[in-house]
């Protein structure tokens, strides 16, 4: 017997995936949940070295959005970028970046606002060596209130002369104590973490004395700034680079990189002395130090690293979220993306199991805009937006390095006055969420569009012509088309299968 049962999909609560943007280029480098379950999304505004301006968004659960603002002093008219942004217990909200002092300066200074929980600002701050450009990359909140953030400082000769800077803050933005490590050549930040011992475990990369290639930098230092140990990892005749750190559950170390010539991927490094467990890196991954790939824990044990690839997906650039477990299994591999530029950032598990990965993205909205999607803990989404793939790894083979131990920075803090202004954030949908599960649907039909039997197929009758898009149970596309007034059968063959027309959604069980 062959028969069509069509039901009526409710709304799926709490997955969503949409861009935010300005009529700028606007660029997401980090996105955190916050205390009342939705998000905050902190970048730049403005175009690459365009005079930007610090960009912050805020959304609800539902991903719409509730407040943005860009932040910048009115002094001054060159770039200020905002990376990191965290949220206090009182739910106020922690940005950090870079910018110059005032309008006269030729020094880039590390940056800190504090903003209060609707985005006001409460105060501004500015650390950095007069006559030296210093950068903010990475910022962790502490487990006393306070901050750690981390960068890089520029000193002649541009650019070999670079230092990595470490910095712990009280909750008011005062110093504790501020660390650099200063090699012969270039040594670079990018990650910063507070470890369950409370010391701090920093990563990025440098040219070690006597070498020529860039090997991966990872400090670790005891809660009052001490040096525990700092090594280098890195591979004969290539540039390696360490972007992100996480802590695992079981007390050990997974950084995000880049393995010269073998591909992106991760090391485990065991957080006692600092020896390397493995590596795996995957040649069709990209990371890169411009976008700061934020690589995070799992409640599971495992991890996630947040990617981008032109190997796999839509084409040009897609989003790739790679999940592993803690010794180096690959549990799967996920892409996202349109026809143009999409670029993960940073991704995170939510406490009810549910994924958030946050980016940019070329192919939805303005321009270049903020990018956010929230997934099943398994990485899909309920509808057709994520695919998979099956990315080859290579194991690559690296050596280990001792380096010296850091010493104080001398910085000079400032004050600084930071105005906000409302760019007008459009928020655009990506990709609508069909279904979730088969609990959470409803029998009936629709006051508009419905559905009756007919051999190996479906017929809808549709007062109004509309277009019509009918999927597989993993979410593939199976039909793409236009309902006209009246009648229309539609040949599926048996199987389950989800519709969408208009602003009705069902599903379909031919049997």
């Amino acid at each position: 017997m062959v028969g069509v049962i069509c039901l009526l999909i409710s709304q799926v609560q709490g997955f969503f995936a949409k861009s935010y943007g300005t009529t700028r280029e606007d660029y997401c480098f980090s996105v955190i949940q916050t205390q009342d379950n939705g998000y905050a999304m902190a970048g730049y505004s403005g175009g690459f070295l365009n005079n930007g301006n610090f960009l912050v968004v805020k959304t609800d659960s539902a991903g719409a959005l509730q407040w943005a603002y860009e932040y910048y002093q009115s002094s001054v008219v060159y770039d200020e970028f905002a990376w990191p942004i965290v949220q206090a217990a009182d739910g106020s909200y922690y940005v950090a970046g870079h910018g110059f002092v005032d309008e006269y300066s030729s020094s880039n200074d590390i940056v800190l606002l504090k903003l209060s929980s609707s985005g006001v600002v409460q105060w501004a701050k500015s650390y950095g060596t007069p006559g030296q450009i210093d950068y903010a990359h990475t910022m962790a909140k502490l487990s006393d209130g306070g901050l750690v953030i981390a960068g890089h400082g520029v000193v002649s000769p541009f650019p070999t002369g670079q230092d990595v800077i470490i910095m712990k803050l009280t909750p008011n933005g005062d110093v504790v104590w501020a660390k650099q490590y200063a090699d012969v050549n270039q040594d670079n930040c990018y990650g910063v973490i507070q470890t369950s011992d409370g010391g701090i475990v920093a990563v990025g990369f440098t040219v070690r004395s006597g070498a020529a290639d860039f090997d991966i930098l990872v400090i670790r230092l005891d809660a009052y700034g001490n040096t525990l140990w700092a090594k280098a990892y890195g591979t004969s005749g290539q540039n390696d680079f360490g972007y992100s750190v996480a802590q695992l559950s079981d007390g050990n170390l997974i950084v995000a990189g880049e393995v010269g010539g073998y591909g992106d991927g991760a090391l485990k490094i065991r957080l006692s002395d600092g020896a390397l467990l493995w590596a795996k890196v995957f040649p069709t991954a990209m990371l890169d130090y411009w976008y700061r790939p934020q690589i995070t824990s799992t409640p599971d044990g495992g991890f996630l690293i947040p990617a981008f690839t032109n190997s796999y997906g839509s084409g040009s650039y897609d989003f790739m979220l790679i999940k592993m477990s803690s010794d180096g299994t690959v549990e799967w591999v996920r892409t996202f993306g349109g026809g143009n530029y999409d670029i993960a950032t940073c991704a995170f598990a939510k406490p009810d199991g549910r994924l958030a990965i946050g980016g940019i993205t070329r192919s939805y909205g303005t321009s270049y805009d903020f990018a956010l999607l929230i997934l099943r803990a398994n990485g899909t989404f309920p509808g057709a937006c994520v695919n998979d793939c099956a990315p080859t790894a290579s194991y690559p083979s690296l050596s280990t390095y001792t380096l010296s131990s850091l010493t104080d920075w001398p910085y000079v803090r400032n004050d600084l006055i930071y105005a906000r202004t409302d760019p007008g954030v459009s928020v655009t949908p990506i990709c609508d969420p069909l279904y979730e599960s088969e609990d959470e649907h409803h029998q009936g039909q629709g006051s508009g569009i419905v559905c009756s039997p007919f051999s190996q197929g479906a017929l809808f009758f549709s007062p109004q012509a509309t277009e019509i898009r009918i999927y597989e149970p993993d979410g593939r596309l199976r039909f793409s088309g236009k309902l006209q007034r009246g009648e229309n059968r539609i040949a599926l063959g048996r199987g389950v299968y989800f519709w969408k027309a208009g602003d009705q959604s069902g599903r379909v069980a031919v049997r």
